[in-house]
Parts: C-alpha cells; structure tokens; sequence
C-alpha cells in the first residue's frame, strides 16, 4: 500500500525528471520560448515593488528561489543575521507567522512552531503577507508553477525523513 509520504517523494521524483526532460528540450532548442523562461525565474513578482535588495524594517530581501521541493524560499538578512521564509500552500487554517488566501508564509528557524520570533521579523513578513495578497493573482499567471505548492504538512510528510536540508 502506497502511503501519502510515498506518493509525495514519487512526484518530486516525477516533477525532477520531468524539468530534466524540460531542460534538455529547450537545450537543444535553438529558441527559449518565454514561457520557459518565465517558469525557471523567482517568483519577485509575488513581492512586488520590492525584488532583490530591497530594504524592510531592517531587514533586506537578499535572495528569492524559485519553486523546488513545494515552496519558494525568500532569504532576508539584517545585521549578519539571516532568515528563511517559505511560501507554501495554503489549505484551510493559517499556518506560520502569516497567510494569505492561497498562500502560508512560515519562518523557517528551526524551531517546532513554539520559537517565538523576533518581533521586527515577524512585522517583516506581516507586511511580505500583504504584498504576497495584492500580487497572487498577476503572480499566478506570469508564474502558474506556484499552483505545484505543497502544504507546510505536506512538506514535512515529504522532506522530514530526507536527510536533506528542505525544512530550514
């Protein structure tokens, strides 16, 4: 019997093989669709006006990937220190620090859920929230890899067992 973990890890497998399939097509193509393009690139949109250095509450935006492993992880850093958040799905109540209609923003610190956050850092990703809202729908058509989001419990069903750094 195939459990829900199981069938997690056979569509990452799947969705690996699939973008290696998709990378060696456009290699031996000799024009890049847009299309492609746009799917390989960070998700900024979603963040918008703010992208690649922009400062928040002391906090600057350093790093954003694109979709890998479920989630898309925006990098902040501020004073040498550095935080992880990961926008996740989001289906039914909020999880993380804050949320959106389609979308948890969760503080990845390597806590268990009860580390409590540095309050700045928290107003930092209230208001990443709020931008994330207003720019769903615009992010969705430019990058429609976000609806391939996992849940933050589907992601632990997934990547706990991993030996892998997923989760932080």
């Amino acid at each position: 019997m195939t459990t829900r973990r199981d069938a997690l890890k056979q569509l990452g497998a799947a969705a690996v093989a699939s973008s290696a399939i998709a990378s060696a097509t456009s290699a031996s193509a000799s024009v890049t669709t847009p299309a492609l393009s746009a799917a390989a690139a960070p998700p900024w949109r979603l963040f918008a006006p703010l992208g690649p250095g922009s400062e928040l509450g002391g906090w600057t935006l350093r790093s954003l990937g694109s979709v890998a492993d479920g989630a898309v992880v925006l990098g902040l850093e501020a004073d040498g220190a550095v935080a992880n958040v990961h926008l996740c799905a989001r289906n039914g109540a909020p999880v993380g620090l804050a949320s959106t209609e389609k979308f948890d923003l969760l503080l990845m610190n390597r806590g268990d859920g009860s580390t409590p956050s540095h309050e700045g850092l928290g107003r930092v990703v209230l208001t990443l929230a709020r931008h994330v809202g207003a720019n769903t729908d615009a992010a969705l058509l430019e990058h429609p890899e976000l609806k391939t989001l996992l849940t933050h419990d589907e992601r632990v069903a997934a990547f706990d067992d991993c030996g892998r750094e997923v989760l932080v």
